[in-house]
């Protein structure tokens, strides 16, 4: 009985630690929509199931990509919450990237932007530059960020919306885009969650064991490597 119990025990250990990643405060806490994908445009822009659901995407912006496209079938009255984030490396200290809400029944945009609106649109503008600015370490991944503050915008007409992240002048940059403040918990995390962490780190072009990640994994495996030798020894 003894026995038992403590193979119940260090399984119920083993399945927590397994879990634990994805409630940690980490990029898990969203669902990682795309991580240096390709070019996106209105045609082909990521579509997102649920506008209040954390997502997040990380865009490396160049002449070939220059924006990144999410897109949500918007309601009256919704809530945009946006966020925005560029890796800490030199080369992007002074990056201000933007973001553009695109809908239906939204004002003509307060500036220029680098891509046309179907008719009848407008854009609400998410800047950076007039936005706070913080050191953030992700614990988890290990990565680091200039991080900065959130705004919400709210949709002013039903219809197709779109998300459009960009650098101010067409430069080349690395940037994040999260959208929603919804978590939850999702058990297909755990199949992906090494291979996700691993893409995210070179996105910063750190190496993946400088994290969390690395640490519980290892631990993990140490776990489980017991219980399997507790599992199969005699009585």
């Amino acid at each position: 009985m003894v026995r038992l119990f403590a193979r119940m025990l260090l399984l119920f250990v083993v399945a927590s630690l397994a879990a634990w990643p994805a409630a940690a405060n980490s990029p898990y806490n969203y669902q990682t929509v795309v991580i240096d994908g390709g070019p996106t445009s209105i045609s082909d822009a990521y579509p997102l199931d649920d506008i209040e659901q954390a997502a997040i995407g990380y865009h490396h912006a160049t002449a070939a990509q220059p924006q990144l496209w999410f897109s949500f079938d918007g309601k009256y009255a919704d809530k945009v919450h946006i966020q925005m984030g560029v890796p800490q490396l030199e080369p992007y200290r002074l990056l201000r990237p933007l973001v553009a809400i695109v809908g239906p029944g939204m004002p003509a945009p307060d500036r220029p932007l680098p891509f046309a609106l179907p008719a009848g649109y407008g854009a609400l503008i998410y800047d950076t530059a007039a936005q706070s600015v913080e050191n953030y370490k992700e614990s988890y991944t290990g990565t680091q960020s200039w991080r900065f503050s959130a705004e919400d915008f709210h949709i002013p007409a039903s219809g197709a919306c779109y998300i459009v992240g960009f650098t101010p002048h067409g430069e080349a940059g690395k940037f994040w885009m999260a959208v929603g403040e919804k978590h939850s918990f999702r058990f297909a995390d755990l199949l992906t969650i090494n291979g996700t962490t691993r893409k995210i780190c070179a996105f910063f072009e750190i190496t993946p064991f400088t994290g969390v990640v690395f640490w519980s994994q290892l631990l993990f495996g140490f776990l489980a490597a017991f219980l399997a030798v507790v599992a199969v020894s005699p009585r």
